[in-house]
């Protein structure tokens, strides 16, 4: 399985944190080359924006533990980047809120485990969060029943494909077999990253928003 879908797998389903690198990478933003200075001019009004409010401006995006657990810069961050896509001076952009990525990744997440569910696929977790009301984080084999055998495994991830618009080779193993993924949740551990403290399995949803 590749390193990138890996960590999609222990981080999170979309980037929501990161604005600027998600609005360009899921084709929020379609920019030619005079838009793309504009989104740069956009991009340093936000950054001095949380500069003003006493904190470093996060450029890969608010680190995990700060999403779990609300800390100022992230509060911050999300109240400068959402006074810069209000800005008409910005509209042709279509810059999402945080707020708006969030919801769309809340959404985006359910049905892709409702999808999986009604694909014939029964689960055996609750699904696991990357923050308290936040996203659900990747599905994987071991939050499912009848995921042991290659043939089943198989049978699901082409199924999680399918449900996510995933590319199916990206879920095989580096010796192209299907790889029985543990599932996130299944306790709740606290550790680093990088100086990032942050946990992993310590929020889920048993059921899904009556909204979906």
């Amino acid at each position: 399985m590749k390193p990138s879908l890996l960590k999609r797998i222990a981080l999170g389903l979309l980037a929501v944190t990161a604005v600027a690198v998600a609005a360009l990478a899921t084709g929020a933003l379609r920019p030619v080359q005079d838009e793309r200075l504009l989104f740069e001019r956009a991009e340093q009004q936000a950054r001095a924006c949380v500069q003003d409010a006493g904190h470093d401006y996060p450029r890969g995006g608010v680190p995990l533990g700060e999403l779990q657990t609300g800390s100022a810069r992230r509060v911050a961050f999300d109240a400068c980047w959402t006074r810069v896509a209000n800005d008409g001076s910005y509209s042709s952009l279509r810059i999402p809120t945080p707020a708006a990525l969030l919801s769309k990744a809340r959404t985006d997440g359910y049905r892709l485990w409702r999808c999986v569910e009604d694909g014939g696929f029964r689960r055996t977790t609750a699904m696991p969060l990357n923050a308290p009301g936040g996203y659900p984080l990747m599905p994987t084999s071991r939050h499912f029943a009848g995921t042991e055998s290659q043939k089943e495994l198989g049978a699901f991830y082409q199924t999680v494909a399918r449900c996510g618009d995933l590319a199916i080779e990206d879920l095989r193993g580096p010796d192209g077999k299907w790889v029985d993924v543990p599932a996130d949740g299944a306790g709740c551990q606290y550790h680093r990253h990088s100086g990032d403290r942050h946990s992993h399995g310590c929020y889920s949803a048993e059921s899904y928003p009556e909204d979906l």
